[in-house]
């Protein structure tokens, strides 16, 4: 790191992501991490829709585990809600986190 940069982080409090962060909140889009969760959730509930028993049964295994739980937790849903309402609890979440 150049010397000036660090002056300006010691005066300034400067954190380089911090505007990355802005920018993406500005345009309205998903971080990486949301976009991931979310990602992971539809694939779940469609996942659980399929006619197929055998997977059905074996995502009704991943639905009880400890990670999806706390998918769930973090994103405020069921398994089993609409796909629609899933994607903007994670919105809601994403925007939540673009006021602080």
């Amino acid at each position: 790191m150049c010397t000036g940069t660090q002056y300006i982080v010691k005066i300034f409090d400067f954190r380089p992501w911090e505007s990355v962060k802005e920018l993406i909140c500005c345009l309205e889009r998903m971080n990486f991490e949301h976009l991931y969760y979310q990602k992971k959730l539809c694939f779940v509930h469609n996942m659980l829709r399929l006619d197929n028993s055998i997977i059905v049964s074996v995502m009704k295994l991943f639905v009880n585990s400890k990670e999806f739980t706390k998918l769930c937790e973090f994103a405020d849903v069921t398994p089993y809600d609409n796909i629609h309402y899933i994607r903007s609890q994670l919105h809601l979440k994403f925007n939540i986190l673009c006021i602080v």
